[in-house]
């Protein structure tokens, strides 16, 4: 008697797990490991808008090379540079 072997699709969850490891590679080609580090600069703005009663809240991160802190935002911890001056040149935009 024989045993006969069957494959199976690894169906859609390992199918997602590939994409995920494809797209990890090819962020860590795109990266310039001879590139200076960076730390994250940190912004808190308000601003009235026009015709609400409220003022609206924004935060704002970019690069810079000052150092960062630890700074407390309300219930949260951050490690940033606050109010320090982002780096000239172009830079990828994350939102």
């Amino acid at each position: 008697m024989s045993k006969r072997m069957v494959f199976r699709s690894p169906g859609k969850g390992f199918g997602r797990l590939l994409a995920l490891v494809a797209c990890c590679f090819a962020l860590g080609a795109w990266a310039n490991p001879a590139a200076p580090a960076t730390q994250a600069g940190f912004q808190s703005l308000a601003f009235e808008i026009p015709g609400q009663t409220q003022r609206t809240e924004a935060a704002a991160w970019y690069p810079t090379h000052q150092a960062e802190r630890a700074l407390r935002q309300g219930p949260y911890t951050l490690s940033a540079a606050p109010d320090a001056p982002a780096l000239a040149g172009r830079h990828p935009l994350v939102i």
